[in-house]
């Protein structure tokens, strides 16, 4: 159920960049990753290239402990 609702932000995310690039929540994505598991990932991979980067600091925002730690775990899984 999760991986889905990630699937749907992605693709509404997707839709956005497609038809409204000067959309504020455009510009903003640039600078702070959202999506799956496996998209953050790949835009930090990217990152790394880009600017050499050797480590990031990743902020996970939901309310509960156990909600916090998944979303690291997903992230460490398709990093590591």
């Amino acid at each position: 159920m999760v991986d889905n609702m990630y699937e749907k932000f992605d693709l509404a995310l997707q839709l956005i960049k497609d038809e409204v690039p000067e959309h504020p929540l455009y510009k903003h994505t640039i600078a702070t990753p959202l999506g799956s598991a496996k998209a953050i990932a790949e835009q930090l991979r990217q990152e790394q290239e880009e600017y050499g980067l050797n480590e990031a600091m990743i902020c996970s925002i939901p309310h509960s402990q156990e909600k916090r730690l998944n979303v690291y775990k997903l992230l460490a899984k398709e990093l590591l």
